[in-house]
């Protein structure tokens, strides 16, 4: 008999310790095993994340270590990704590397940390949104595992986080659009 096979009893039973990441590997093996594995229903009586969602920080730090999230697994075989993707604590999301601070991908919040501040790393937009980057903070991001990224600040005037082009541009109080509209005036 094949897992395929056996009764719905018996796969929720087989399944109702495992953890998101794990679910959602077994989910994807084929689309049998997708419309019969409810993640819902298996994800224990741990702590359920705020907005309803069905999984958390811990999970979403086993999903980025993932050989699609992350350019160091390679096992040898197939060619390295270029992109690094991370999670983020606040919105609940994997996105790119370019998305978060330098500060945020690397030591004590990077991928290969124990630390618990790991859990409570943020992507610049959450941070922005809630004001873990104050407007007029300069940050550098997305330098990750050799990926060029580059210098930004949040803009006093307008709130948005902004890329700068330059070392001198870093300098200004004010992001390119604001500044050139002071210009004008």
């Amino acid at each position: 008999m094949s897992l395929l096979g056996i009764p719905q009893e018996l796969l929720n039973t087989i399944t109702k310790d495992l953890d998101y990441a794990s679910i959602t590997l077994l989910r994807w093996t084929c689309k049998s095993l997708y419309h019969k594995v409810d993640v819902a229903n298996n994800t224990g009586a741990r702590e359920r994340p705020r907005d309803g969602k069905i999984y958390n920080m811990y999970d979403l730090i086993q999903l980025e270590l993932w050989p699609c999230y992350d350019p160091n697994w390679h096992g040898g075989h197939g060619p390295k990704h270029s992109v690094d993707s991370f999670a983020c604590s606040s919105c609940l999301k994997i996105r790119p590397a370019r998305h978060f601070s330098n500060a945020m991908v690397r030591g004590r919040r990077g991928k290969e940390s124990q630390n618990p501040a790991k859990l409570r790393r943020f992507c610049i937009a959450c941070g922005v949104k809630t004001r873990q980057y104050r407007p007029g903070m300069k940050l550098r991001y997305g330098r990750s595992n050799g990926c060029e990224g580059g210098c930004a600040l949040v803009c006093p005037k307008c709130h948005w986080f902004k890329t700068v082009s330059s070392e001198a541009e870093m300098l200004t109080k004010s992001c390119g659009d604001c500044s050139a509209g002071d210009d004008l005036q």
